[in-house]
């Protein structure tokens, strides 16, 4: 059952609670078997990578789920309706959580994930809501959040990585790294978080290393020098990682609603330049630069307490 004390617990607002609540009292009867079939379907093995296709299976079962949701209230906005359908789907997860021995406290900071998520959608359309649905992989089992930052298991995507006597090979086990919307990204509480996952997910791989990987704009490497600021915690997170791959992602800024809270329309005339970071990605725009996504690794020790691949 969707109550108060869970929304409150995993971060939202009151007046947003008020909302929600609202909006879920006049749509309970209608989610609820769309709801209730949905997580009777799930693949819950916890800890291990999706093997297949099955991870663009589950995201395909996500999107039906939502779009089951929305057929049947057309009336209402979908993002709303996206939004409450996941929510309700949280106290089946909780009873799923407690039978793998999974802590209340790492329960409730990944449902946090849907008050970040809602935000978001508040900030860039202007309803609270959301408007993606890859929430799929915390209800199978495979994401959690560990501190600042979200891990999935996952397989390494390239031939081999070698550092000294540590090699990855294609299809190995490694961690892919998440970066929610949720505050500030400083050094400490990354290494928090990597320790955190080092322990965590310890008994599913071997040895003292925990191989960590991201895909994200946040690793393109003409971002980190031209557009994140120096001595910004966005520069450092970067340099935490081993950057082994950097690619060109057509020609649209599609993370422009993480920097901007709206899209980019070939044109920069309407964006907001109110910080730094912001005025920076104009002036790259402007200039001709491109956008893109790096492809990084950090092999993090935690009996040392240290990333041993990047000085």
């Amino acid at each position: 059952m969707l109550t108060k004390e869970l929304l409150e617990r995993i971060g939202f607002d009151f007046d947003d609670i008020d909302f929600i609540l609202e909006k879920n009292q006049m749509y309970t009867d209608e989610i609820m078997p769309i709801v209730k079939e949905y997580v009777s379907g799930l693949d819950q093995t916890p800890y291990v990578p999706y093997e297949g296709k099955g991870r663009s299976l589950s995201l395909q079962r996500a999107n039906q789920f939502a779009q089951q949701v929305q057929e049947k209230i057309p009336e209402e906005n979908a993002y709303v309706l996206n939004l409450l359908a996941w929510l309700n789907c949280i106290p089946y997860l909780h009873d799923t959580y407690t039978q793998f021995g999974i802590s209340d406290d790492i329960f409730y900071e990944s449902m946090k994930d849907f008050s970040y998520k809602a935000k978001e959608c508040k900030m860039v359309y202007g309803v609270l809501g959301v408007f993606v649905n890859w929430f799929f992989l915390f209800f199978e089992l495979k994401e959690f959040s560990l501190g600042r930052l979200q891990y999935e298991a996952y397989h390494f995507d390239y031939d081999t990585y070698t550092y000294e006597d540590i090699q990855l090979k294609k299809g190995d086990r490694v961690y892919f790294c998440h970066i929610p919307s949720s505050g500030k990204l400083t050094y400490d509480m990354c290494m928090e978080s990597f320790q955190k996952a080092y322990e965590f997910f310890k008994p599913h791989y071997l040895g003292d290393i925990i191989p960590i990987i991201s895909d994200t704009w946040l690793l393109y490497q003409p971002y980190i020098d031209k557009v994140f600021p120096e001595g910004s915690n966005l520069k450092r997170f970067a340099k935490l990682f081993d950057n082994i791959d950097n690619y060109i992602v057509d020609n649209d800024f599609y993370d422009s609603w993480r920097v901007f809270h709206r899209s980019y329309k070939d044109s920069t005339k309407d964006l907001p330049a109110d910080t730094t970071l912001r005025r920076n990605f104009i002036e790259y725009i402007n200039s001709g630069g491109d956008f893109g996504y790096g492809y990084g690794i950090i092999l993090y020790d935690g009996k040392k307490k240290r990333i041993v691949n990047v000085s």
